[in-house]
């Protein structure tokens, strides 16, 4: 169940009455009070307490927790043939001619030779590539 949310105008008049001469509304008005302030999961030493009173009062709850964003894409651990899709993609993008010239030459390695894999350096040059790409 959850705490209802705090009625601070009727707090305010309720806490008013505590200055009566007749002492029958004083502890009645006291009462009342600390009923609205348990149905707010709130004691009365949590008037104290501003940030208390203000949460309970607006029924804030903590600010959800960010999602992880997604790694960026990787050709690393892809098969030969998944990676010269990647390039494939890459290659309908503005690519400079050298860079057009690597991907090319890559793609045609890994046909010829799609055991050899390709290495640390090439994988960099290729995810940085694919990034520009989709961005």
């Amino acid at each position: 169940m959850s705490a209802a949310t705090l009625n601070t105008d009727r707090l305010g008049k309720l806490l008013a009455l505590l200055t009566s001469d007749h002492d029958g509304e004083v502890v009645a008005a006291a009462r009342a009070a600390c009923r609205l302030l348990a149905a707010a999961d709130l004691r009365p030493e949590d008037l104290a307490d501003p940030g208390k009173l203000f949460r309970a009062t607006y029924q804030l709850k903590p600010a959800p927790a960010r999602p992880e964003p997604p790694p960026p894409p990787s050709v690393s651990g892809m098969t030969a043939r998944q990676v010269r899709e990647v390039i494939a993609h890459i290659l309908t993008g503005e690519v400079s001619e050298a860079d057009r010239a690597f991907l090319t030459a890559l793609s045609a390695r890994l046909f010829s030779a799609p055991h050899q894999g390709i290495t640390t350096a090439e994988v960099r040059k290729v995810n940085k590539l694919w990034r520009i790409i989709d961005e």
